[in-house]
């Protein structure tokens, strides 16, 4: 069973850019849209310190294998979660592992009493557009030139 704890940006910096550098790779194929690994961490700490609970480290056995990333933001005036992230490491993956990851992410939009959250992912990851396809998410548009979908999926009050 995973536990999730928020990130200590300090001492998890080494594992939240191996993480957040190989989600890149994973989702283009390469690293390039990954900018600086100080003007992530930045972003991390800034962020994580508004949304503690959005910023987490998902481990289990006592090691990191995996990485959260939630915040609320304004898309169109209106108040939605946002994913960033939501990463496991290779051995952890096409386990059906990934929902615990959705359900963590889900309960956080819950208790911040938002309708709908987004996330983007790559037009060229199949494997990822499945598997948000198969947890309801819906296609929105593409963004960034044509490289990514935004895609939502409201959710319903606790």
């Amino acid at each position: 069973m995973f536990v999730f704890r928020p990130m200590h940006v300090e001492r998890d910096k080494e594992t939240i850019v191996l993480f957040r550098r190989d989600s890149f790779l994973v989702s283009f194929g390469h690293i390039d849209g990954f900018s600086s690994e100080d003007k992530y961490v930045d972003w991390v700490t800034e962020r994580s310190a508004l949304f503690p609970d959005g910023f987490i480290l998902v481990e289990e056995h006592g090691e990191a294998v995996g990485q959260i990333e939630l915040q609320i933001v304004e898309y169109e005036d209106k108040r939605i979660g946002y994913v960033h992230l939501l990463y496991l490491v290779e051995s952890y993956r096409d386990e059906g592992r990934g929902k615990e990851l959705f359900d963590y992410a889900e309960r956080f939009f819950q208790l911040q009493h938002v309708e709908q959250y987004h996330l983007r992912v790559s037009v060229t990851n199949e494997r990822a557009i499945a598997f948000y396809k198969k947890m309801d998410l819906k296609i929105m548009k593409t963004e960034l030139e044509g490289k990514v979908y935004r895609m939502n999926k409201r959710l319903e009050f606790l």
